[in-house]
């Protein structure tokens, strides 16, 4: 698509499953910092377009109203009527939500999110990030005692450069993280 991208960076959007106009307009709110319209927007346009609840909760965080941020990013990311769509929007909701959780210590939610979404769908988009996001979730799970899915997660991540091209394989480099997860 074109425009801006939908989080707190400004690179280009890659894609959405949005319609043509909703991203245009969306685009130019950002763009704008307006976002008290970006909400009034992604909420009038909710309906059966769930993805909008994250422009929503996008705009409450920009404005300084976490909570509901994020109550709207759950909205998305846990409605039960269809699967999670495989594009930035998911991307950039998971992303902020795992950050949350883990931050705020939120660490049962985390593993809800786990079972909820398939985060290695989306090291085809960022593998560093989905590396993070993945070291948070082991943590998690080390934090609560199930150790046993901790590893699992752990060696997901290190399963991901056994290639005899580890070298060649983009999936594999792990930029210093420099977060301090573990």
């Amino acid at each position: 698509g074109s425009g801006k991208r939908m989080e707190f960076s400004d690179e280009p959007v890659r894609w959405s499953f949005n319609q043509e106009n909703d991203t245009r307009r969306i685009n130019q709110r950002i763009e704008k910092k307006d976002w008290k319209k970006l909400k009034k927007f992604a909420l009038s346009r909710k309906g059966p377009n769930h993805r909008m609840y994250y422009f929503a909760g996008f705009a409450e965080i920009m404005m300084g109203n976490k909570d509901a941020g994020y109550e709207y990013i759950e909205q998305f990311v846990f409605h039960e009527k269809e699967e999670l769509p495989f594009e930035f929007v998911t991307f950039n909701a998971l992303k902020l939500l795992v950050t949350h959780y883990y931050q705020t210590k939120q660490y049962e939610a985390l593993i809800a999110l786990d079972k909820r979404a398939d985060i290695w769908w989306f090291r085809l988009l960022e593998e560093a990030t989905t590396n993070q996001m993945a070291l948070m979730i082991a943590d998690a799970y080390a934090r609560l005692g199930d150790n046993d899915a901790s590893v699992k997660r752990l060696t997901e991540i290190v399963d991901r450069a056994r290639t005899e091209t580890a070298e060649e394989d983009r999936f594999v480099t792990i930029p210093s993280l420099g977060c301090g997860v573990l």
